[in-house]
């Protein structure tokens, strides 16, 4: 039995074997199969495959990373032409990148069975400088069409051991088979990070032999009484060869989804499978260990000595005088925070920008009434311990930014700044760059899981999240006559996220609100045809922006009463239950903006002379540990309708192995809201 296990185990190395080494295709090698390729067998929708993907990176004996890539791809469809057209980013400012050896070739089989080549011409490439430190290496593909295979291969280095930063095994086609190794001499420690929602077919690291050329000056010395001094003239640059050990290490991952575009995603490298480095320390022979990388409190505390961030909090007090007239000492400190936020907001318009350093001081940005994101929310922070609260930053990362790797305590991953204030017992995480959102409510933008709060030795990760519930709740009651006309009220009330939206739409319409006269009950539902508006009115609850609404319609023709069997749709208004789950398999999480309710009940009156012959089942899908639901409840008595639909979605993450759990849910309301009930006209005998 042992013996018949080893025998496996090595045959499925072997078989591993093969597989890799069969990628390793020399340039200009085509198999007549992949010209041929019509459709990729794994997606028969992919309007391109990427055949590989392989790349080896080192970092040679004057500690320069090098990095050699050939990537292979089919075109299959004209919509996979864009492929074709390619960027490569390079830093051209100091510490250099550079890009070299750069080959294309295009391959199309001709009518007669032959291959046709195309190369890249010198004057088919071109540089573009994107940034003061960035420029691109751009170049379109020669002779591209349905059909055609197409590579390239370069040679990629940098000066900075610090760019041997992250590597993505997938794009937005699928990746047949993706490669990726790196060799990295033993002085130099990196913290690695791998994240992916596949397998990887290869994962190992090994040590291998290396030897590195060390130049050095050696000075020639002389003595001169007591003293021992350098010769002048007499300095000699010298090489000494050693030999080191490194440590290599090998990734594959095959047969890997494209990744689209589709609904509830963050940043899309966010679900890339992939690998990220982050320098840590140095150590060169007989030399004291050099740590690159900071511990979190390290980075919080050079943050708060940051002339850029903490220092600007520190600056001298100017705003409790401008600011003394708001507030009353019958206020309680909640409404006293309100108001405060409300100023920021009025006087301080955002210039669109996440930022997580304010390049300005706080007086010229609450003067001249523009700032970054965290121009602005920095100002409220100085504005709230001028006053007496306990305020502090919370930096984080946006949803469009990415995820924050914990592993690495480094700056450049975050790009926004909140505020955690306390006030009456509570703790508010607070953003005031968006007009007319309460201080209760974060926008969707900022809440990606985690922020750090900046408090000294105190500081900590915190989680972003807001105050408010999201809800969504819609009562709908309505009678139809005799002629099959119906009459009734729409009240609405919604909290948090929907009641921002909505005042967001109304604000943008101004004085053209639909509100009166033929059209729509308001412009949160879309309607069905023939709506009269009798009235509509709209109020706002509390502090913390719910709306409230309420409006009484009249809807011709809803039922055909004419037949003895009539079917009634009771949804006479949009529901707001899209169901936006179209793939049949998500290999990566589904990522809602925020946690929700949405509730829509409906009364419905029929006339006297019919009455209910069948109604649809109530029904209940909950996905596991209660991360959502979905209920109907239906019911009929006499000439009287109810009807509860609800939906709850109480986790923003629903990992990819419940996502079909949570697509089977999103169908089941689809069937559902579109089920009919069936009325039966009574007939009276004499």
């Amino acid at each position: 039995m042992f013996l018949k296990r080893m025998l496996i185990s090595m045959l499925v190395c072997f078989v591993g074997y093969l597989q890799v080494n069969a990628q390793k295709l020399k340039f200009g090698e085509v198999p007549i199969s992949d010209l041929k390729m019509e459709v990729y067998e794994k997606d028969s929708s992919a309007n391109a495959v990427v055949l590989f993907d392989v790349t080896e990176a080192f970092i040679n004996e004057e500690f320069v990373i090098q990095m050699q890539r050939h990537v292979r791809i089919k075109i299959l469809t004209d919509n996979g032409l864009t492929e074709g057209d390619i960027s490569l980013a390079f830093r051209h400012d100091d510490p250099e990148q550079r890009i070299s050896k750069l080959d294309v070739r295009t391959y199309n089989l001709t009518e007669s069975g032959k291959v046709e080549k195309s190369k890249l011409g010198k004057k088919d490439k071109y540089l573009e400088k994107t940034s003061d430190n960035w420029s691109e290496l751009k170049f379109v593909v020669p002779n591209l069409k349905k059909g055609s295979v197409f590579e390239y291969k370069y040679k990629w280095t940098s000066e900075s051991i610090h760019d041997l930063g992250s590597w993505y095994f997938q794009r937005n086609i699928p990746v047949k088979w993706s490669e990726y190794q790196v060799k990295i001499p033993e002085w130099f420690k990196f913290m690695i990070y791998k994240r992916s929602y596949h397998d990887f077919f290869v994962d190992t690291q090994g040590l291998y032999n290396g030897k590195a050329t060390i130049t050095y000056r050696e000075t020639e010395y002389i003595q001169r009484g007591n003293a021992i001094r350098a010769t002048e003239g007499k300095s000699y640059l010298k090489a000494m060869v050693i030999d080191y050990l490194g440590t290599e290490y090998h990734w594959v991952l095959k047969d890997l989804p494209a990744i689209e575009n589709e609904p509830y995603m963050k940043a899309k490298s966010d679900y890339y499978a992939s690998v990220h480095f982050q320098l840590s320390r140095v150590q060169f022979p007989n030399s004291v260990p050099e740590n690159v990388l900071n511990t979190w409190s390290a980075l919080a505390e050079a943050l708060e000595k940051n002339d850029l961030f903490g220092e600007r909090i520190n600056e001298s007090r100017f705003f409790k005088g401008k600011i003394n007239d708001l507030l009353s000492d019958s206020l309680s400190e909640t409404e006293k925070l309100g108001l405060i936020y409300d100023h920021v907001q009025k006087k301080i318009e955002w210039d669109n920008k996440y930022r997580l350093f304010a390049y300005r001081n706080l007086q010229d940005i609450y003067e001249s009434g523009s700032g970054n994101s965290s121009e602005i929310n920095l100002t409220l922070i100085k504005m709230l311990k001028e006053v007496g609260f306990k305020a502090y930053p919370v930096i984080i990362s946006t949803r469009s930014n990415g995820e924050i790797i914990d592993l690495y305590p480094i700056t450049s991953q975050f790009n926004h700044t909140l505020i955690s204030v306390e006030v009456d017992g509570k703790t508010y995480l607070i953003d005031a760059t968006k007009k007319g959102m309460p201080f209760s409510l974060l926008p969707a933008e900022v809440m990606n899981e985690k922020g750090l709060l900046i408090d000294g030795s105190n500081s900590r990760w915190v989680t972003v999240k807001s105050n408010t519930k999201n809800r969504h709740t819609k009562v709908l009651n309505y009678e139809i006559d005799e002629n099959g006309n119906a009459k009734g009220v729409l009240d609405c009330f919604m909290t948090g996220q929907f009641s921002y939206l909505a005042k967001k739409e109304i604000d943008f319409l101004g004085d053209q609100n639909p509100y009166a006269g033929n059209g729509d009950v308001s412009i949160f539902d879309k309607r069905i045809e023939d709506f009269l508006i009798d009235s509509v009115s709209i109020s706002e609850i509390g502090n913390e922006g719910a709306i409230k609404y309420k409006a009484h319609f009249q809807l011709n023709e809803l039922a055909s009463l004419d037949e003895e069997i009539v079917y009634l749709n009771p949804n006479v208004v949009n529901s707001g239950f899209e169901n936006l789950f179209k793939l049949q398999n998500r290999n990566y999480p589904v990522d809602y903006e925020f946690p929700f309710s949405n509730k829509l009940t409906i009364n419905i009156t029929i006339p006297q002379d019919w009455q209910v012959d069948e109604i649809p089942k109530s029904v209940l899908h909950r996905l596991k540990n209660r991360d959502g639901e979905f209920r109907r409840l239906i019911q009929a008595e006499g000439d009287r309708i109810t009807i509860l639909y609800s939906l709850r979605i109480n986790k923003q993450r629903i990992m990819p192995e419940d996502y079909k759990n949570l697509k089977a849910m999103y169908d089941l309301m689809e069937k559902t809201l579109n089920e009919k009930i069936t009325l039966k006209r009574v007939i009276n005998e004499l």
